[in-house]
């Protein structure tokens, strides 16, 4: 649709018309994968406005994205991939670039290789990463910018090659001590910082200036988690800046007067086995399902009844129910939905998935459209206009350490490093500041920037 306006309309400089349809194979390379059911499969929900002057023409874009599949980096389903940019590095880059940022072979990645999948029919991986290397200069991406995105890709690979085992007190160690190094050399993290942070949890005891703190060593699951959630987040950071770089470079909104948008996102899913994600998906889906429903069938049929105009209603489906499940805030005199207890367990430092899934049973197994499984503790589900699905409870342990982040100052500290310590709060500055501060400061020299 994209090439056909810009082919269509009339006016538009080569240049804007090229950083718009560039832009494409960019956030295709990032945001896309090969699925059981689609070779190219969008990942990541957006919203692409096309800006037209007062004349109609073409005079810039403009992308919202929304909730990447950040569960993909770290683990994909059987002859699926993960992100299409992993397996073009690891095929494209040149010799130097090979040595330079540590990129091994496909096949050596744990997080690109437990699917059995390394290749799509048809499609050159080796090919399309020249295209997107171009691509990443057409939208303005400095040369600096590009050796330093594709030094984080790679990091991120290493990171699910760091083993982690256990002692007899079942204390975690990092064995692949060599992968971890190359982590940190690559992110610009100082190792030890890094080690501690993934294996130790600190906690915090006081406030203010009369904080103690404590670090707890982790058994090895929980570093495997914390690896993983690290990981993912990076990502999803990642994702973010790439976004906002792409919309710096093409976006025109002074001299937009009219524009024309489309939204584009997942369709409802099913697998054999879902997690958080897809119930986020899913909810999404519900949340357009009750738009639908209100505004081409309450609304309408309303319209027909004070005009008094006799019509044959048509009967659907009421959704309501179904989002309150997961959405439902709690307080007096209501009860807390699937998405306000997960916020609460995570909240909780003895939390786990088993716990999770305890919680919502107890609080939501006769509420409608939940589903109770009475055979697998870590498994519940929930009744979607468009069929019942039945999710596995993630490990609590990557969940608060994502809502942690994402819910603080600091997360953006930490992984894009665009706010200052000393202008966080004085509980910012505890238990979390403490924790991920030295790790942060010494990322930023090797994030784009």
């Amino acid at each position: 649709m994209l090439r056909y306006l810009t082919e269509r309309a009339q006016g538009e400089s080569m240049h804007i018309r090229k950083q718009i349809l560039d832009a494409n194979p960019v956030l295709e390379a990032f945001g896309n994968a090969k699925t059981i059911r689609n070779n190219n499969s969008s990942r990541f929900g957006k919203y692409f406005q096309v800006q037209f002057n007062g004349n109609s023409e073409i005079v810039g874009a403009v992308i919202i994205k929304y909730l990447l599949e950040k569960s993909r980096v770290v683990s994909q389903a059987t002859d699926e991939r993960n992100y299409h940019i992993f397996y073009q590095l690891c095929k494209g880059c040149t010799d130097e670039e090979r040595e330079l940022y540590s990129v091994r072979n496909v096949e050596d990645y744990n997080y690109i290789n437990g699917s059995g999948c390394y290749d799509i029919d048809g499609v050159d991986d080796k090919e399309e990463f020249g295209i997107v290397r171009e691509a990443l200069a057409t939208v303005g991406i400095s040369d600096e910018n590009v050796q330093n995105v594709f030094r984080f890709v790679s990091a991120i690979l290493m990171l699910g090659n760091v083993e982690i085992s256990e002692d007899e007190n079942r204390i975690a160690t990092i064995s692949g001590k060599e992968e971890l190094q190359i982590v940190s050399d690559l992110l610009k993290f100082d190792f030890m910082e890094l080690k501690r942070s993934l294996t130790y949890r600190t906690m915090s005891v006081g406030r203010g200036h009369r904080v103690s703190i404590h670090k707890i060593p982790l058994d090895r699951s929980k570093v495997v988690n914390t690896r993983d959630a690290l990981a993912k987040e990076l990502y999803g950071c990642f994702f973010d800046w790439l976004v906002n770089v792409l919309n710096k470079s093409v976006d025109r909104p002074k001299a937009t007067r009219k524009t024309l948008g489309v939204l584009d996102i997942f369709g409802f899913e099913v697998f054999d086995t879902n997690s958080f994600e897809q119930l986020c998906i899913n909810y999404a889906n519900e949340k357009l399902h009750n738009q639908f429903i209100h505004y081409y069938f309450k609304h309408e049929q309303q319209e027909y009844e004070q005009e008094q105009i006799n019509v044959e209603f048509i009967e659907y489906k009421d959704n309501t129910a179904c989002l309150k499940l997961i959405e439902n805030k709690g307080g007096i005199g209501s009860w807390p939905g699937l998405l306000s207890l997960l916020q609460e367990e995570c909240s909780l430092k003895s939390a786990d998935d088993r716990s999770f899934v305890a919680k919502i049973n107890k609080e939501l197994k006769d509420r409608d459209h939940y589903i109770h499984s009475r055979i697998k503790p870590k498994l519940f589900g929930v009744q979607h206009f468009a069929g019942d699905v039945s999710s596995l409870a993630e490990p609590i342990s990557q969940l608060a350490w994502a809502f942690v982040l994402t819910s603080s100052p600091l997360f953006r500290f930490v992984t894009l490093g665009d706010v200052r310590r000393d202008r966080l709060p004085d509980e910012e500055q505890g238990y979390l500041a403490h924790r991920y501060h030295p790790v942060g400061t010494g990322s930023h020299g090797c994030l784009p920037h």
